[in-house]
This record gives C-alpha cells, sequence and structure tokens, in this order.
C-alpha cells in the first residue's frame, strides 16, 4: 500500500510498489506522500533512470502562496554526478530556484538500477539535516538546513524533458515506522522487525478495504495522501497493543482500532466527495 499525490507529469503503476513518473512538455513528473510535519524518518527506493535525471524528495512543504519547497537527492548519469539541491518552485509548478547544497562525482548510467537512502533527520541540537546514501554509501549531505527545508513529505521526482522518465521500486519509509512508535511510546528498536510486520499486515488490510469502496491504490491525487500512513500506523499500533496481556494494553488496543477507523472512513468519504464534486 503506498499511496501518493500525484503532483505533476504522468504516473504509472507497473506492479506492486513499482511506478513509473513520466516528464510532460513543461513540467518534472512529481509524486509526494505524507505528512508536512514529518521529521526524523528514512526514505528506501530503487530507481533506474530511464533518461534525464532521478530525485527522491524530501522535506516537501507548500506555503500559503501556493509555492513548493523541498530538498531532492538527485542521481544525473549525463553529469555523472549525486546532488543533493533545495527546490522552490512558484505556484504553478515551474522551478524558481534550485541550490545545490552538496555534491559527489559517481559515474552513473541510464538502464541502472540504483539503491537510494535518504535520511531527514532533526538532531540532537535541535538543528535539522538530510543525508544521501547510493548504495549503501553516504555521498551527499547538508546540516544547519534553515525553514522551510526542515521537516514535511516524501516523493520521488523525474527530471528532464518532455519524455524523459524514471521507474522506482520502493522498498520502504519509515514515516509510518517512526509514527507508530509514537504512539506507543517506545524508543528502542528491539520491536522494528514485529512493528514492520504489522505494518505491513496493516497496509494489505487498508488496500482491501479501499478496493471494497472503490478506490484505487495507485496514486492518488484526490484526497490528501497522509490519511493513509496515518490510517496504517493506528492499526498496526491495535495490533501489537492486542497481542500483549493486560487491561491497559487491550484498551489502548481498542482505542488505537477505533481512532484508525475513524481516519480511514474520513478518508473514503473525502475520496467520495471529491469524486462526487468532479463527476
Amino acid at each position: 500500500m503506498t499511496q501518493f499525490k500525484a503532483v505533476s507529469g504522468a504516473w504509472t503503476k507497473n506492479a506492486e510498489d513499482d511506478y513509473k513518473g513520466t516528464c510532460d512538455a513543461s513540467l518534472s513528473a512529481r509524486a509526494i506522500r505524507g505528512s508536512e510535519t514529518d521529521e526524523n524518518y528514512e526514505f528506501y527506493a530503487k530507481v533506474k533512470p530511464g533518461n534525464g535525471k532521478t530525485a527522491i524528495i524530501v522535506n516537501y512543504t507548500v506555503g500559503e502562496d501556493w509555492k513548493e519547497h523541498y530538498i531532492e537527492m538527485v542521481l544525473d548519469p549525463a553529469g555523472d554526478t549525486v546532488k543533493l539541491d533545495a527546490v522552490d518552485r512558484a505556484d504553478d509548478g515551474t522551478e524558481e530556484t534550485r541550490t545545490t547544497l552538496s555534491s559527489y562525482a559517481k559515474a552513473l548510467a541510464y538502464g541502472t538500477e540504483y539503491n537510494v537512502r535518504v535520511i531527514s533527520q532533526k538532531l540532537s541540537d535541535g538543528s535539522y539535516a538530510v543525508y544521501g546514501y547510493l548504495d549503501d554509501f553516504m555521498l551527499v549531505q547538508a546540516e544547519d538546513l534553515a525553514d522551510p527545508y526542515q521537516k514535511g513529505m516524501h516523493g520521488l521526482e523525474s527530471l528532464g524533458v518532455d519524455g524523459d522518465a524514471t521507474d522506482y521500486i520502493l522498498s520502504w519509509a519509515t514515516t509510518s515506522l517512526v509514527r507508530v512508535k509514537q504512539l506507543l511510546e517506545i524508543a528502542a528498536t528491539t520491536w522494528d522487525t514485529e512493528l514492520a510486520a504489522d505494518l505491513k499486515t496493516a497496509a494489505a488490510e487498508i488496500d482491501r478495504s479501499l478496493a471494497a469502496a472503490g478506490i484505487s491504490t495507485t496514486l492518488s491525487s484526490s484526497f490528501p495522501p497522509e490519511a493513509i500512513p496515518e490510517a496504517q500506523a493506528q492499526l498496526a499500533a491495535s495490533k501489537f497493543k492486542g497481542r500483549r496481556a493486560g487491561e491497559s494494553s487491550q484498551t489502548g488496543a481498542k482505542v488505537f482500532l477505533a481512532e484508525f477507523q475513524r481516519v480511514l472512513q474520513a478518508f473514503i468519504e473525502g475520496n467520495r466527495e471529491v469524486t462526487s464534486t468532479r463527476g
């Protein structure tokens, strides 16, 4: 279960967690998910540049003026370079400014798969940083990030001219894992494997619920997609608590389950209202 919002360009789903973003005549292909308050997360993806440039977005926000702001790790096979850029886009989606915060010379090739990991982190001193890894090696980083690049949603971007495209195979994003640990007030990594399994089970259950309601689980451009990871985290927390003995754990499981049902139903109703309005 993925649930992105397609911001621009053409997006297709090739298989489970396998997507292709294609630029149009005037804009890059961008798709995002999560919440503008997300921080301390990691985003993993396997990317295959077809032509043009390939990017992984973090810390994406939209201002009151509808301008987009974000950080992205860019793979540029033509220039054999990996970069970390701060990007600002106008309210019509056109790029206003792009500032390279970090770069690394690296031989890259079109049609080759690369494992990308981007970390958005709030450091112990209260400052914000982003770290970019390619095939397990940290190549780019930016620290002491200023607002509005400190926190936000994550996503994908295919950069280039009309028809340039990138294939993305998503491994996982830990925003939901971070959220479920916040809900359960767990800091240690002891239960991460168990929680990851709960998140996977929750994702499958949500997919079935959405399918039953006639809502696509591919790239969603209707109701805000941040509702889905929240529902997933609430359901996973309920499952985790439900396996624990004790009245407080069982009560907690019921509370999380009720919140999951509320969030998911709101998402379903929101999509129905949008569909009705568009129809």
